[in-house]
């Protein structure tokens, strides 16, 4: 039934139900629809939100993630624990992490690229954001902004390393 409404009205019927049937549910949506629900749930209950994206199998949640918006995406998983919130983002495509990284506090994006399960993920992550953002995102610690590095193309390593170079010694 929820797939033959509209989202509005999808939204409005999942939030009249237990957490357990709007899982339930969502589980079974394609992608794209669990995405717009649950963007309108996060809009609507940010907290319903981040408890049905906790329950979701981790490929569901993945796949649903990259359809929410950057901003939404980023204040849910600010409201996750961090082992929720990298199950979540492990599960989706680099682009979307991209946007929730760019989104969230520099400390924050940090830990959570720090906490990814590879440093070849998180160079992966880093190839979708500015240089000048990924060199402010490594810059608080060398030892992982060195492993990290090893990852990314020539190319992106050497605008990255640029910027982490201090202001005085930056070629022109």
């Amino acid at each position: 039934m929820i797939r033959s409404v509209g989202i509005d009205t999808g939204v409005a019927m999942l939030l009249a139900m237990s957490e357990d049937d709007v899982v339930r549910i969502l589980a079974d949506c394609p992608p794209r629809l669990c995405g717009a629900l649950l963007q309108g749930i996060a809009v609507a209950r940010p907290a319903t939100a981040v408890t049905v994206l906790r329950r979701l199998r981790s490929t569901a949640a993945g796949r649903a993630f990259a359809y929410l918006r950057p901003e939404t995406a980023a204040s849910l998983v600010a409201g996750m624990a961090p082992a929720d919130a990298l199950r979540v983002l492990d599960s989706t495509d680099e682009r979307t992490v991209a946007g929730v990284i760019m989104e969230l506090e520099t400390p924050t994006s940090t830990a959570l690229l720090k906490s990814m399960y590879s440093r070849q993920r998180a160079a992966q992550v880093l190839t979708h954001v500015r240089p000048v953002t990924a060199a402010e995102l490594l810059r608080p610690d060398a030892e992982f902004a060195t492993a990290v590095l090893r990852h990314l193309s020539e190319p992106v390593r050497k605008q990255v390393s640029r910027h982490l170079l201090p202001a005085g010694k930056r070629p022109d």
